[in-house]
């Protein structure tokens, strides 16, 4: 309370004045025995908080199986598991027996001609895929069965697909007997449709793509499922795999994507629903622009589990 007079002060001693009042800065002086004089006048600042400190973004979480089925925001990051998202590797596959005691070789010969895969985007705006001419036929085993299994991947269940002289070959490296199988391309289309999958929306084809497939210690690793979606009559570029082509299976590793709009990712899954598998995919844009020039020795890709 002002003003404030207080009684029986000795001047033979120092003294500390001390001010303070609520949101200002306190003030305090020390004085001598004679130097405090009559009237003291203080100003008192408001009390001068510190800035806090900037909020760091955390790194985005990976989604979780069954979060949701798409994004549109880069890094994208998801878990991809057997259970989801994934297609059945063998519902409508060209099966061959094999014994699980011999090694193989596999390779294809032929091509197959059918529709690129078309967006949601795209069908809405009523957008006809275009036909375009591939040698990808996925060879998938898994190593407690006695079978393989070969099927082309599809965008939806419209897609039509023609091969031309498509074969399966398999040869048993002892007695070095080979097995020619037709593949008959509309009977081992395997979909993977929009619940089926993983989609990273609104890409720039003019951009390049680090994508990363990582699997996780300790639990049992699988090549992903890539469709790619093209921009309309061009083509899409994996490094290190056939060129201008749109259906992958990529195994664990680093790659450049070029020339895609829409990439999914799924997991291919077996009799065995069960089982447990997990992979991480992750996607960031990179800077430089200039599209991946390596291909591949053969043109067939193969899978194997």
């Amino acid at each position: 309370m002002t003003p404030l007079a207080l009684e029986g002060i000795s001047r033979k001693d120092p003294h500390t004045v001390e001010v303070g009042l609520p949101g200002k800065e306190s003030w305090a002086r020390r004085f001598e025995p004679g130097m405090l004089g009559e009237e003291l006048h203080v100003t008192l600042e408001p009390v001068r908080t510190a800035p806090p400190p900037p909020v760091t973004p955390p790194p985005p979480k990976p989604l979780a199986a069954g979060s949701r089925l798409e994004t549109e925001t880069l890094p994208a990051h998801v878990i991809l598991q057997g259970s989801w998202p994934a297609f059945s590797a063998v519902a409508c596959s060209l099966w061959e027996p094999l014994d699980p005691k011999r090694a193989y070789t596999v390779w294809l010969t032929g091509t197959h001609t059918g529709n690129a895969p078309l967006s949601e985007q795209d069908r809405q705006r009523g957008l006809s895929p275009d036909l375009i001419r591939s040698t990808q036929v996925h060879v998938f085993t898994v190593s407690d069965t006695q079978a393989l299994y070969a099927f082309i991947l599809m965008g939806s269940a419209s897609e039509s697909l023609e091969g031309q002289e498509l074969t399966l070959h398999v040869r048993d490296n002892g007695s070095r007997k080979v097995v020619h199988r037709r593949v008959e391309a509309r009977q081992v289309l395997v979909p993977m449709g929009v619940e089926a999958r993983y989609t990273v929306r609104q890409l720039d084809p003019e951009v390049s793509y680090t994508l990363e497939i990582r699997p996780h210690e300790g639990i049992l690793a699988s090549p992903v499922a890539v469709l790619a979606v093209p921009r309309p009559g061009e083509a899409v570029e994996v490094s290190g795999q056939v060129s201008g082509d749109f259906r992958y299976a990529l195994p664990p590793g680093r790659y450049t994507l070029w020339g895609a709009r829409e990439p999914w990712f799924a997991l291919p899954r077996w009799q065995h629903e069960g089982r447990d598998v997990e992979m991480d995919v992750v996607l960031t844009a990179n800077a430089a622009t200039t599209p991946p020039d390596d291909t591949p020795a053969s043109p067939s890709d193969a899978g194997s589990n």
